[in-house]
């Protein structure tokens, strides 16, 4: 795993750990653009499974609560017991991945 920060002058970045965890069975470049107390969204780019999880956070978990996931297409998605929403998505090439409370 790398992060790389590509700054202008005068910027400054704070790198931080997020609950959220992707598992891959090859190379995956991904971007963290939103993750919050509204939604997360992540642009991976990469071929094949990735899987997901999401524990609580900034970004709100809670026990059998569901979520929407917007990709290509919009799932309902349930938390389990212990508080974790675990989805799996089909990469090939880069793709938007959204994540809010369902209404």
């Amino acid at each position: 795993m790398r992060t790389e920060i590509v700054l202008r002058q005068n910027e400054m970045a704070v790198p931080r750990k997020i609950p959220v965890t992707i598992r891959c069975n090859g190379p995956v470049n991904l971007i963290t653009r939103q993750y919050d107390h509204k939604a997360i969204r992540l642009a991976p780019n990469g071929k094949g499974k990735m899987n997901v999880a999401v524990k609580n956070g900034d970004f709100p978990i809670r026990p059998g609560a569901e979520y929407v996931v917007k990709t290509r297409k919009v799932d309902k998605v349930g938390a389990d017991r212990q508080a974790v929403l675990s989805f799996s998505v089909l990469l090939d090439g880069q793709l938007e991945v959204r994540i809010e409370p369902a209404k």
